[in-house]
């Protein structure tokens, strides 16, 4: 997504560091070795992704740069590298920062609506074995109770049998 296409809004709340993010579109969970290197300063974090998103990611570090701060961003996972310009809209000491991503290159586009995809896969199957292991209680419910009508059908069959019945 291009600069343009943006609303001032996030620039303004990047530089005063007094907002907690509200993100732009979903976020996957998704790791990847990633790069961030601020262009004013050189400075460069070597670090992993904890989600990611059409527009942006989440990036763990301690030492988190200042919202405001463009950087280049460069992340490899799934034998692929994806690089964007970016700036960090928003930062939490010892635990990270959220960035942006500026001009995507079209090829780069490519490489990140594969690695969604396969999050939003990733993200289905986590949420269909959750719920297959909430319904397995009740699963078990039921063979108890057909165990018990098993077990109540073998005892009049053997009262029955004995003529008692």
């Amino acid at each position: 997504m291009t600069r343009e296409a943006r609303s001032q809004g996030t620039d303004v709340i990047a530089e005063t560091s007094t907002w907690y993010p509200q993100r732009a579109g979903l976020r996957y969970s998704f790791v990847a070795a990633v790069e961030v290197v601020d262009r004013k300063s050189g400075q460069q974090v070597i670090s992993k992704t904890a989600n990611l998103s059409h527009s942006g990611c989440h990036v763990r570090t301690p030492t988190p740069f200042n919202p405001g701060t463009i950087v280049k961003l460069t992340a490899m996972a799934r034998g692929k590298r994806f690089q964007s310009e970016g700036k960090v809209i928003y930062s939490i000491s010892n635990e990270g920062m959220g960035i942006r991503f500026d001009n995507i290159e079209s090829a780069e586009q490519i490489t990140l609506n594969e690695w969604l995809m396969h999050a939003s896969r990733e993200a289905q199957e986590r949420e269909l074995l959750k719920n297959m292991t909430a319904t397995g209680s009740g699963k078990r419910k039921i063979a108890f109770a057909l165990g018990v009508l098993v077990l109540v059908a073998i005892v009049a069959g053997l009262f029955a049998w004995l003529g008692l019945l």
